[in-house]
């Protein structure tokens, strides 16, 4: 009887555990999207939760209209805060926490 019970208790909790991650990668996506220039334009790939954080690749137009990226993008599930790695200044000013939570949870 217990076996009978397991299976259907334990797709239960995947589904519980997926809708979860699920608001969580909603949240992400939303968060860094405010740091583009046509937050529309996002396509997010590879997205995955790891630890605190939700990490993945984020490519989106510029305001010429061209696609740039992939670039790696690193969510704070703690603090809400995102940022988008790609070599320019607002990379270059990341703190250092940020530069420690990318090393930590998404290399």
């Amino acid at each position: 009887m217990r076996i009978k019970l397991a299976a259907p208790f334990a797709v239960l909790i995947a589904l519980v555990t997926t809708g979860a991650n699920a608001g969580v990668i909603d949240d992400a996506k939303a968060s860094v999207r405010l740091h583009l220039v046509i937050p529309g334009s996002a396509k997010f790939d590879n997205l995955h939760p790891r630890g605190d954080y939700i990490c993945g690749t984020v490519s989106a137009k510029t305001a010429a209209g061209d696609f740039v990226g992939p670039k790696v993008m690193i969510y704070n599930t703690k603090t809400q805060l995102s940022t988008i790695v790609d070599g320019s200044d607002i990379s270059r000013l990341m703190t250092d926490t940020m530069k420690r939570d990318l090393d930590h949870a998404c290399s």
